[in-house]
């Protein structure tokens, strides 16, 4: 017997938490049932197929964890755990949910990602304290009606499945606050999300969509993340401006060539991520985000930056790589929170450090550029730590020399 359920056997009755992951376990014994005060069973990563009917003794477990076994079936004596609160069954090769899962009547939490479901059973809905549903990597193309009945989820994962939609009914989910959708079959943002008033996390990256171009965006108004890279987007909606919450967009890798006026009114977002987009001109919606802590650039078609870049005051971290910049604007040194430059394979024939004297910069990336000459004054950008050159700058030894304290490469 494993040593560690040898001992728990000693004193079954105090046990209220077992811990069997990675034993290597191939079955439970039948007299599991002696833990009767056990709240928490883990038994992740063992070798386990099935489970002893024992188990359904246990009126009080509440959490039970049994991701990444080789369980081929959903083990129907879980359905009789009416009590269980957290339920995972991660990793495994489960093909169909029961419709007795239903009887699982105070679920919070379902995790069975990485199996193989299809599709969810109608009487899922009777879940109606579910707050959390992780469905991620499976081969789900559909969603039942019935998903209304999870009146108090607040987590829906179905990351990396095969969906082309989803139901209406899931605007019904009205406490909702995070959606996760990546990697499916989408062409258009389902409607139904416009109705979810209280979503604060929306990923819908790696999917088809080509178009942002309905007003409805706009309705997200507690939106803070919001997620889509990867599709093939070309246009978006002037309504985007009115997500007056959202602090994080990536829109990387698309086909956006502008952005809409309205996109300057995102006064709160921090981070923004436009870079593989076919940009020729710095978009000069950007300059208005106060707030703007993080912008990625790279891989676009930009040439010059503009003055009005000095008005961006909260630039902590810029990234202008894989452009084709030949000279920086001058009032780029008015930004004096900048402490990381990207500025790798453009244009440039110099820099000038001057421009950043007054500001904390510790990250310069200046490799495969035609500088003509190696930035001399950079020994005075004091709190200067890493420092990217063209490979072909002369004397890599000296260089290393007068900037001592600065970790050196060349490219």
């Amino acid at each position: 017997m494993n040593p560690v359920l040898e001992n728990a056997f000693k004193n079954p009755r105090q046990v209220i938490k077992l811990d069997l992951k990675e034993a290597r376990l191939q079955e439970l014994p039948e007299e599991i049932y002696l833990f009767e005060n056990l709240q928490e069973l883990d038994i992740r990563r063992n070798r386990l197929i099935s489970l002893p009917q024992s188990l359904k003794k246990l009126k009080k477990l509440k959490i039970l964890k049994a991701g990444e076994n080789r369980f081929f079936e959903f083990p129907k004596v879980l359905t009789s755990l009416i009590y269980v609160e957290e339920l995972e069954l991660r990793e495994n090769n489960i093909s169909i949910l029961p419709p007795e899962i239903g009887n699982l009547m105070n679920l919070r939490k379902l995790a069975i990602g990485w199996n193989n479901l299809s599709e969810l059973p109608a009487n899922i809905k009777h879940l109606k304290y579910l707050k959390k549903l992780d469905l991620q990597y499976n081969n789900i193309k559909t969603l039942p009606n019935s998903i209304d009945g999870l009146i108090n989820l607040q987590e829906l994962n179905l990351n990396w499945n095969k969906l082309i939609t989803l139901p209406y009914e899931l605007k019904k989910l009205k406490n909702i606050h995070s959606v996760f959708l990546s990697e499916n079959s989408l062409a258009e943002i389902p409607s139904c999300i416009f109705s979810l008033k209280n979503l604060k996390e929306l990923d819908i990256s790696w999917n088809q969509i080509f178009d942002i171009n309905y007003h409805d965006i706009g309705s997200l108004q507690n939106l803070t993340e919001l997620i889509l890279h990867n599709n093939d987007i070309k246009h978006i909606h002037e309504s985007v401006g009115k997500l007056a919450n959202l602090k994080h967009l990536s829109l990387r890798n698309n086909n956006l060539s502008r952005l809409p006026e309205k996109f300057g009114d995102l006064k709160n977002l921090e981070t923004l991520d436009i870079s593989e987009n076919n940009f020729t001109e710095f978009p000069h919606q950007l300059c208005n985000l106060e707030s703007l802590r993080s912008l990625n650039l790279r891989f676009n078609s930009i040439e010059n930056l503009p003055g009005e870049i000095s008005k961006m005051k909260s630039l902590s971290e810029v990234y202008f790589g894989s452009n084709n910049i030949r000279k920086l604007p001058e009032e780029i040194k008015e930004l004096n929170n900048l402490a990381y430059l990207g500025l790798t394979q453009n244009m440039l024939h110099e820099f000038e450090p001057e421009l950043f004297y007054n500001t904390n910069l510790q990250g310069l990336y200046l490799g495969d550029n035609p500088l003509e000459d190696f930035p001399k004054q950079l020994k005075r950008l004091k709190s200067l730590k890493h420092l990217t050159l063209p490979y072909d700058t002369q004397d890599h030894r000296h260089i290393r020399k007068v900037l001592a304290d600065v970790d050196v490469e060349f490219q």
